[in-house]
């Protein structure tokens, strides 16, 4: 746990705005709906890793998944996280075609044109990441240590989330897929289709395969 405050990541409203609005810009996306989601508080987030000298790599990611699959975290963090990941992106990790698993909205130019749409690990989307993701709200619902308001949030994201899981129903079963932005919205498009997409691999693999055990909910 004192691990996590290694990786706490809090950015000034104000400066949040400017970093999603740039980005926004850079990538050609709208950003209205992210400046929306981000109200008037500051901006937290766990980072991706810590660089040479210890210090936060400001990259939004999806591995708080995890926590919430394999963890009992307080309902302050589950707060956070959901909040953080669950904004349209470039402020969160949410888009029409899926949630993206890294989003450098926050972070330099360089680390931005690394972890872009053309990345194996950059802004695209897993399908196990999302089912990580998935798995883990159900799991923190049949918690009844929770207060009422929290469950409220919980539920609203679960079906936040299923609703681009399924907008992207026919991706699915891929290890992981990128998009592209056209007409007010995000499309799914296949790894590996423009030329410059930095691949390692995109096969049916057994992951591919984990929808088989984890259906929508009803």
């Amino acid at each position: 746990m004192h691990a996590a405050t290694l990786f706490a990541v809090e950015v000034p409203n104000e400066r949040a705005r400017e970093a999603v609005s740039g980005y926004a810009k850079e990538i050609g996306v709208e950003n209205e709906p992210a400046l929306r989601s981000l109200g008037a508080a500051p901006i937290s987030f766990y980072a991706l890793s810590l660089d040479e000298q210890g210090r936060a790599i400001p990259i939004l990611n999806s591995d708080p998944g995890f926590r919430l699959l394999l963890g009992d975290p307080p309902a302050d963090e589950i707060a956070r996280s959901l909040a953080a990941l669950l904004r349209p992106f470039p402020a969160g990790l949410v888009t029409d075609a899926g949630a993206v698993v890294a989003n450098p909205a926050f972070a330099s130019a360089a680390l931005q044109h690394e972890f872009s749409r053309f990345a194996y690990h950059g802004a695209v989307i897993w399908s196990w990441q999302q089912a990580v993701l998935a798995a883990g709200l159900e799991r923190q619902l049949r918690r009844a240590d929770l207060p009422a308001e929290l469950r409220t949030q919980l539920v609203a994201a679960r079906t936040r989330l299923w609703g681009v899981i399924e907008r992207a129903r026919e991706m699915r079963t891929s290890e992981l897929w990128s998009w592209s932005f056209a007409g007010g919205q995000y499309h799914a498009e296949p790894f590996g289709r423009p030329g410059a997409d930095v691949d390692e691999s995109n096969a049916a693999q057994l992951w591919s395969t984990v929808y088989l055990g984890l259906p929508a909910p009803k």
